[in-house]
């Protein structure tokens, strides 16, 4: 009897060992048997890993991009299609042999069009949809780039605005206008943004962008002056009234044209209808 309870401790002490094996780091040479089951574990582990090694292993490398040579209207060009005979990419290059621009389509029916410098080097990229209305490509985003890699002017153009950003050769922008479109479609507001960051909100006519006011502010959002257009049937300004940073009224300018549509003379008036300056 005694000899069945010892047998029984032991078993249960061997179980304990194994669970406490697996809570803490004891070494092994002080439970033996807990490290014949732990190791016998981890070489069937190390077996399946092996198998589903060598079954989700690919035999070879992915399939290289292949070009094929071709002369559409003239110039020759390389083009990769998928599997479906479908065009991703077209390269077009000069009598030269350099690479000169390239068209790259994407499932969701936009397109890239990517131009190159001589070395190489991309000198503008332009994104785009084709537009079924106009029977033309609507481009959404325009990057250029000087040869030096620096993006130097960014147009990105939505439903709703159409921004325009230009950078200095260093990268830093010095000028930005971004334009909103109204429901109809036409621009009906402008921001302007100079270097020094003042800023020019403008507004326009909902028909012919016609401008009908401008608004001044530094670069804290501080009002500087205000513009009031008067334009003629042919959207020339004829008359602009003048206002200070108290938004007061202090002169206006008069326009004259000739037949032709150019300006013949400019004139600034005071509040008080003084001539200024002609």
């Amino acid at each position: 009897m005694k000899k069945i309870i010892s047998t029984t401790l032991a078993f249960a002490m061997a179980i304990l060992a194994v669970g406490c094996a697996a809570q803490t780091e004891a070494p092994a040479e002080e439970i033996t048997e807990t490290t014949v089951i732990t190791t016998e574990e981890t070489e069937v582990e190390t077996e399946i890993t092996e198998i589903v090694t060598e079954e989700t292993t690919p035999a070879e490398t992915a399939p290289q991009i292949v070009m094929v040579d071709e002369v559409i209207d003239g110039q020759k060009c390389k083009t990769q299609y998928d599997e479906n005979g479908n065009v991703v990419r077209r390269e077009y290059y000069n009598d030269a042999g350099i690479l000169d621009n390239a068209i790259e389509c994407y499932d969701d029916g936009t397109y890239k069009f990517v131009y190159y410098y001589e070395d190489g080097s991309i000198s503008s990229e332009q994104t785009a949809a084709y537009d079924e209305r106009v029977g033309d490509y609507k481009k959404n985003l325009i990057r250029n780039y000087n040869e030096q890699g620096v993006l130097i002017e960014e147009v990105i153009s939505t439903e709703e605005t159409l921004s325009r950003t230009y950078s200095q050769d260093d990268g830093l922008t010095y000028y930005k206008i971004v334009y909103f479109y109204g429901i109809n479609g036409n621009v009906e507001r402008s921001e302007e943004t100079d270097p020094d960051g003042t800023y020019t909100i403008a507004y326009y006519t909902g028909d012919k962008m016609y401008l009908l006011s401008k608004d001044v502010y530094d670069a804290n959002g501080n009002y500087l002056c205000g513009l009031e257009y008067k334009n003629d049937e042919n959207g020339k300004p004829i008359r602009i009234n003048l206002y200070n940073a108290q938004k007061e009224y202090v002169g206006y300018y008069l326009y004259e044209y000739d037949a032709e549509g150019n300006q013949i003379s400019q004139k600034l008036y005071d509040s008080d209808d003084v001539l200024v300056e002609e």
